[in-house]
């Protein structure tokens, strides 16, 4: 169709020119049904399919059944997907409460069962240990009411011998049984000596009962000859933590000290000669 205005080809249905925007009148035949422009010896309409001629009410009715339709299968599927999601969804759920149901069984009742389990064993362990610990505690009373039984006199030089050969036995780390008898002054390192304990020592024994002070606690010696003397102790075990830093108590110092005067009175004046170094 052409605007009988400005000329410009237009569709066969339009109202306006869409060049200079004149209205159209239409001049030939309409469809009955849709009201569009129908073409010259058209039968049917192009654009609802009636068929020209035929009246409007004709058309009516299928084209709303058609409309109708639609609407109803889109509400039937979005209904069956609906349910498809909520079945879906409730098989997860399902999943997720067995999972939480297995991980509470592994991770909290098992443990408390063993719990349980262990808490029993370490009972009848602990009582076990209790019973053994006081068997022992009596047998020990037993024994120390047995050595005390001793007059006082006795009993007092007994401990102090005993606390020597102790301290050397701690600090050397000697697990034999020792005597008395295996030192030269055997309470050198407990109490203070006098010129008994040694009246009738050499010079040479002045120099090594002094240097048994240091032996008791494990010091390794420069001299050969102390070194091979100590060896043959059964009491001395070499110390090399105590041989870079040698320490003693008061006592033992004094005790130093009083055999090293002895030991210069024996000798003139001078120590008795070592090969090595450990002249104190």
């Amino acid at each position: 169709m052409i605007c009988p205005n400005c000329g410009m080809n237009l569709d066969d249905d339009a109202k306006f020119c869409t060049g200079c925007g004149q209205k159209i009148e239409q001049t030939g035949p309409v469809c009955a049904g849709c009201g569009k422009p129908l073409k010259a010896n058209s039968k049917f309409c192009t654009s609802c399919g009636l068929p020209v001629g035929a009246p409007s009410n004709s058309t009516a009715a299928p084209q709303k059944t058609v409309s109708q339709s639609i609407p109803q299968k889109v509400s039937q599927n979005t209904a069956q997907k609906k349910d498809s999601s909520k079945l879906i969804m409730g098989i997860i759920i399902a999943i997720l409460a067995i999972a939480v149901i297995a991980i509470l069984a592994v991770f909290v009742i098992l443990p408390s069962l063993k719990g349980n389990d262990s808490g029993d064993s370490n009972h009848t362990q602990s009582s076990n240990t209790e019973i053994a610990e006081a068997t022992t505690a009596d047998t020990a009373t037993s024994e120390t009411t047995v050595t005390t039984e001793v007059p006082s006199t006795a009993a007092a030089s007994s401990v102090t011998t005993e606390a020597a050969i102790s301290e050397v036995t701690e600090d050397a780390s000697v697990t034999d049984e020792i005597s008395p008898d295996d030192y030269l002054i055997a309470n050198s390192s407990a109490e203070e000596i006098d010129t008994s304990d040694y009246s009738d020592f050499s010079w040479k024994d002045l120099c090594y009962a002094k240097n048994e002070i240091y032996a008791r606690h494990g010091y390794i010696f420069k001299s050969t000859e102390l070194q091979e003397y100590f060896n043959s102790q059964p009491w001395y075990k070499k110390n090399k933590k105590y041989t870079q830093n040698p320490t003693l108590s008061d006592v033992e110092l004094k005790n130093v000290e009083t055999l090293r005067q002895a030991e210069l009175d024996a000798g003139n004046g001078s120590l008795y000669p070592l090969d090595g170094k450990d002249q104190n």
